[in-house]
């Protein structure tokens, strides 16, 4: 078995790391208004120019947040935990042919398509994994 992360999955994990930082700032500093809150917080933590909307603001801050290695990895325990979970107990898997692959390295950000018209010579890609937890199960056939 092997847990796989998608870049959704990174990206929501940034916009909860932003939406934590920014309401940590907005507390000290007890601002009571979101958007007031981001104007200060751009002004004294981020030092660049303040896009106009709020949601432009923490788009911005999203883009600039690091990939959060930590909850990923955790992320991914806790899918492969509830999938050996599920296989083992609802399934009715022997644990022992539940065996645990190499971990994953979080997923690139998908390429942008070719520009219209162009041709191209790769493999057709196959289907992403999306957030799934991929398995395989060993041993003999049932």
């Amino acid at each position: 078995m092997s847990s796989v992360t998608s870049p959704a999955d990174v990206e929501v994990l940034k916009e909860r790391a932003v939406a934590a930082r920014v309401e940590k700032f907005r507390q000290e500093q007890g601002i009571a208004d979101l958007a007031a809150a981001l104007r200060r917080y751009y002004q004294v933590i981020v030092k660049a120019q303040l896009p106009m909307s709020v949601e432009e603001q923490l788009v911005l801050l999203r883009k600039r947040e690091p990939v959060p290695a930590g909850p990923l990895a955790e992320l991914r325990q806790r899918r492969l935990d509830v999938t050996r979970e599920r296989l083992a107990k609802v399934e009715g898997i022997p644990e022992a042919r539940l065996q645990v692959l190499a971990e994953s390295p979080p997923a690139a950000p998908e390429p942008a398509p070719p520009p219209a018209g162009a041709a191209s010579a790769a493999a057709p890609e196959s289907s992403s994994a999306g957030g799934r937890v991929e398995f395989g199960i060993t041993g003999e056939s049932d």
